[in-house]
């Protein structure tokens, strides 16, 4: 048993469990902000620890095995825990999840003029860029400009640095083909590839006067196209034809916004950064920061909230995030439940399964220019509620058993949909799958139905509105299914001493189940069971010399049918190093062993002192073999 644990220890491929988290828990490799987190650098040394474990331990005695189980197990037990907390990283969104995004910005000559202190392009210009860093790495982002007619400046890219740039390059003149500039927009998405979500973000400080199409066709191809498109009206609101703008976002399932200043551009373009994207934008905020400078965010989280996440975009310097639990607790950043990176311009703290109460999110300016640092930051929350009514099923074999998800919309939503993981979906269906037009305040429903799997499940279940997720645990057991538990005899046993243990055969809940049928086999031969009072007793005294597997069988009618195995080595008389046969080895270990007490292995007839009588009975059965 020994040599063959070993033999598994040396074949395990451990990057089968890598996680940068769970390995530096195992081997105590830092695993702080700034420190080396990367697979291919941490791989290699766990790999170096483990072998060198298997160097240390596979030389010593057979005890080690049954401690390293006992290890093992636990570090499985600990495993599990840590991949549960882990599944929101894990399921992280990924590129399919990801929004198109369409920036279609007014470059008429109005756009040239102050408003508040500031002109009017630059404002533009600055707010777009927040929204084109806020938004998801994931999201792609495309920029469209109109003034007497439009055109593209940037097709859909991942490359936000190209999007603020071309933003930054963009010059006010002549009239406003609001219309063709949305049209254009549309023009974008309806060439694409992918099936993503998408919208418009359209920006104008005047009224439609130029162009090919009217604003009116444009929100009716959007409307077709379920492009929802979010309007937006700065500058003097004489100048704005908003009732124009209040109808592009009513037809096509968006939203219209005044921005009566530059710093409530800001704030509207970030809080849309969250909207378009499906979460809840549940606050805004602007300001300066100089180096060293802090500013402190109150986050109230209520119970079984699935996530928060902060976002912060700037220019030029480095800004850095950090949190206190409601428990007073500084939050470590590389913790399983936490997503936290900084790129340029922009750093996101997001936290999952996040303790109930208050927190405190800081924001602090770590490198800034002397003028300081403007940014512009927004905290979001899920879209939606989600609670399974029961997140453990039983389901009785050959039957079907079934839950249900129930959905609160806290926002309207294009739709929210249910998906199962492949761990699941092989024997569960989900009715229905998707809601569409989905309605702040509205409740919807999803049943989710089993079959009796083969084995035990436990997994999540993804309920999506664009990229505002959750996951919702559950247990699938099968109801009627039999377990042996087994309180077994020593795995070595003298010839001709009891070979007995003890059997009990219980239901999924731990229960005993009577009127069993329970069959022992060694070698195709039965062995005589016994029971009373629901406990089974295995004889298999009876067993000749050698290594024995016992396949014990229980089955019942309606109940799934169980196994289990029990190894035993039943050691010739004489056999003092267990090889299975009796020969001149043996006589040399008694003979070494002469006089010594206590020595269970030589001391063959057990009066507690290996001696002549000892090298007698070995001498009797000398030759013999198992």
């Amino acid at each position: 048993m020994r040599d063959e644990l070993f033999e598994g220890f040396e074949k395990y491929d451990l990057g089968d469990i890598f996680d940068t988290g769970v390995l530096s828990f195992f081997i105590c490799i830092p695993c702080v902000a700034g420190s080396v987190t990367d697979r291919g650098t941490i791989l290699p040394k766990v790999k170096e620890t483990w072998k060198n474990f298997i160097d240390q331990e596979k030389g010593k005695s057979g005890d080690v095995a049954t401690e390293a189980i006992k290890i093992l197990g636990e570090a499985v037990d600990v495993f599990e825990k840590f991949k549960s907390d882990m599944a929101s990283r894990r399921k992280a969104p990924g590129p399919t999840l990801g929004l198109d995004l369409d920036l279609v910005m007014d470059v008429s000559g109005s756009m040239a003029d102050r408003f508040r202190g500031e002109r009017k392009i630059d404002a533009a210009t600055r707010a777009a860029s927040d929204i084109t860093k806020l938004v998801s790495p994931y999201d792609r982002v495309a920029l469209v400009k109109f003034s007497s007619q439009a055109s593209i400046v940037k097709e859909l890219t991942h490359n936000k640095s190209d999007i603020i740039s071309a933003l930054n390059s963009l010059t006010p003149g002549g009239s406003t083909a609001l219309g063709d500039g949305l049209w254009l927009a549309l023009d974008i998405l309806e060439k694409r590839s992918e099936a993503r979500p998408a919208a418009v973000i359209l920006l104008t400080d005047g009224k439609h006067n130029a162009g090919t199409h009217t604003p009116g066709e444009s929100a009716e191809r959007a409307r077709r196209m379920e492009v929802r498109v979010f309007t937006l009206g700065f500058g003097e609101k004489n100048d704005i034809d908003e009732d124009t703008l209040k109808s592009i976002a009513s037809v096509t399932g968006g939203l219209y916004y005044y921005a009566p200043s530059p710093d409530d551009l800001r704030r509207i373009y970030a809080m849309l950064s969250g909207a378009v994207s499906g979460h809840m934008t549940v606050d805004t905020l602007t300001g300066i920061l100089k180096q060293g400078d802090e500013r402190e965010i109150p986050v109230s989280v209520a119970a079984n909230e699935e996530y928060f996440s902060i976002r912060v975009s700037y220019s030029g310097s480095t800004i850095e995030l950090a949190a206190r639990t409601p428990s007073g607790v500084d939050l470590d950043l590389t913790s399983s439940n936490v997503i936290y990176y900084r790129e340029k311009g922009v750093t996101q703290l997001s936290i999952y399964n996040p303790e109930p109460g208050q927190w405190k999110v800081t924001i602090k300016a770590v490198e800034a220019a002397p003028q300081g640092v403007e940014y512009s930051a927004v905290l979001l929350k899920p879209s939606f509620t989600a609670e399974l009514t029961r997140s453990l099923v039983y389901v009785p074999a050959g039957l079907v058993n079934e839950t249900k998800i129930i959905v609160k919309a806290l926002r309207d939503l294009p739709y929210i949909k249910a998906q199962l993981p492949s761990t699941l979906s092989g024997f569960a269906t989900i009715e229905p799958s998707q809601y569409t037009g989905v309605k702040a305040g509205g409740v919807y429903e999803f049943t989710v139905k089993f079959n009796a799997p083969s084995a035990d499940v436990s997994d999540a279940i993804l309920i999506q509105a664009l990229d505002s997720l959750a996951w919702l645990k559950v247990q699938v057991k099968v109801s009627g299914s039999l377990a042996i538990a087994i309180s077994p005899p020593p795995s070595e046993v003298r010839e001709g001493k009891p070979i007995l243990a003890k059997l009990w055969v219980i239901d999924e809940r731990g229960f005993n189940v009577p009127g069993v049928s329970l069959k022992a086999t060694s070698r195709g031969i039965p062995l005589p069971l016994g029971v009373k009072e629901g406990t089974y007793m295995l004889n298999a005294t009876e067993l000749k010399p050698g290594r024995h597997t016992i396949e014990i069988e229980a089955s019942k009618q309606g109940y799934r049918s169980a196994t289990a195995t029990i190894f035993i080595h039943v050691l010739l008389k004489g056999d003092v190093n267990k090889d299975d046969i009796v020969d001149y080895h043996d006589v040399a270990v008694l003979v070494a062993s002469y006089g010594t007490t206590g020595n269970l292995a030589t001391d063959l007839n057990e009066d507690g002192i290996t001696d002549y009588k000892d090298l007698a009975i070995a001498v009797y059965n000398y030759g013999r073999k198992a």
